[in-house]
């Protein structure tokens, strides 16, 4: 009788944490399919937070940090606020353009926006107050530092502004220095740590110039990919998948799209972490 009690707790705990797993998994294939396509529609901000995202997944991925799963849906809607941005004010940021005093006053009620939207999904609210407070330094956090949502602030922090950095041209020791210097005022030190190594894969990356016709999905852009009338389709540092494929064929058939096309690729020999 015990026996046939504890086997059936078991498999009513399996069931329970097998229906979490795929509720979580569902909706985070949701949520990616969502973010993808306001990636297609606007790319400038859109394709940014794919970026965003990747440098997060890098810092949790080096942190002993527990329910990371909000942590990567902070960083999927972390630009979501960008949508109340005209697209020249959003292009102008890309290109890293000075905005004027109203063009920032725009820019800097973006995470109110986000804020806005996203807690009224139901338990949201943590991963809504994250986005709020992304921009905010670390030497303003005082008792709080530790709490998942601080966390999550602080890591987003880190990714937006590194994101930042690499897009408007600097180098990667020149980054590492920077980030160095500006950590305990600015950034999270145990978090910054985490991104010392983060341009190390970059050196085991292929670097292509490919036809439309060659690319492949994982792939990624090493440089915008523009129209043959000059508008913007996909940013650099973008992956290509299996929605980002179509967009870049359709266009090159039928409009035209500007070749060849620089992207990175990850050789099946070299996916393993390399050996001293």
């Amino acid at each position: 009788m015990l026996e046939r009690i504890i086997n059936d707790g078991l498999e009513q705990y399996r069931l329970i944490n097998s229906e979490k797993v795929l509720l979580s998994q569902t909706l985070n294939g949701s949520l990616d399919i969502i973010n993808e396509v306001l990636g297609l529609t606007n790319p400038v901000a859109f394709g940014r937070s794919s970026r965003i995202k990747k440098i997060v997944t890098h810092i949790i991925s080096k942190s002993d940090l527990e329910n990371t799963w909000q942590y990567d849906l902070a960083a999927t809607f972390c630009l979501i606020g960008y949508i109340s941005i005209p697209q020249p004010i959003q292009e102008k940021i890309y290109k890293d353009i000075e905005l004027d005093k109203a063009e920032k006053e725009l820019v800097s009620k973006t995470p109110q926006i986000a804020f806005d939207l996203i807690k009224r999904i139901p338990r949201f609210e943590p991963i809504a107050e994250m986005i709020l407070n992304q921009n905010k330094p670390f030497h303003q956090y005082k008792n709080a530092v530790q709490d998942p949502v601080s966390i999550g602030a602080q890591i987003l922090k880190l990714a937006i502004d590194l994101d930042g950095l690499i897009t408007s041209g600097w180098q990667s020791d020149e980054i590492k220095l920077k980030m160095i210097n500006d950590a305990e005022h600015n950034y999270n030190p145990h978090l910054t740590v985490t991104l010392l190594d983060y341009f190390v894969d970059v050196d085991y990356y292929e670097h292509l110039a490919l036809n439309v016709a060659e690319l492949k999905i994982g792939m990624i852009l090493d440089q915008d990919v523009f129209s043959s009338a000059g508008a913007l389709l996909l940013v650099k540092g973008q992956e290509i998948t299996d929605t980002v494929l179509p967009r870049i064929i359709n266009f090159q058939h039928y409009v035209g799209v500007l070749q060849p096309i620089r992207i990175l690729n990850l050789p099946e020999a070299k996916t393993g972490v390399p050996t001293a």
